[in-house]
């Protein structure tokens, strides 16, 4: 858990109606997402499906670029194997919604 979870888990208590601790620090995105989602663990799990679905994404531009299989998966893997991303997967922080929606908007 990182020193602004907590911002982002007060923002989305405010989009479900909870106004009371609301101090409009953090952008919507991501405490949107954290409302839509529930709990910490339902987070986790979707933020893995997303780094999955980010690798698929990864691929499917490599090899649309190239029309090559290996290279398609060469790109994937570069995703898949940053030890930074699927650290950041395990924490409550923005950036595997980000990846995936800047992926998604490439392809």
């Amino acid at each position: 858990m990182y020193h602004n979870t907590t911002g982002y888990r007060r923002a989305a208590a405010a989009i479900l109606g909870d106004w009371t601790n609301f101090d409009g620090t953090c952008t919507p995105g991501y405490p949107v997402f954290l409302a839509l989602i529930g709990p910490d663990e339902r987070v986790y799990v979707a933020q893995l499906t997303l780094g999955l679905a980010t690798t698929l994404l990864f691929f499917y531009l490599g090899w649309g670029i190239s029309r090559k299989g290996w290279f398609g998966a060469l790109i994937a893997l570069a995703h898949t194997l940053n030890l930074g991303q699927l650290f950041f997967e395990a924490d409550l922080i923005t950036e595997t919604l980000t990846t995936f929606l800047i992926v998604a908007a490439l392809a």
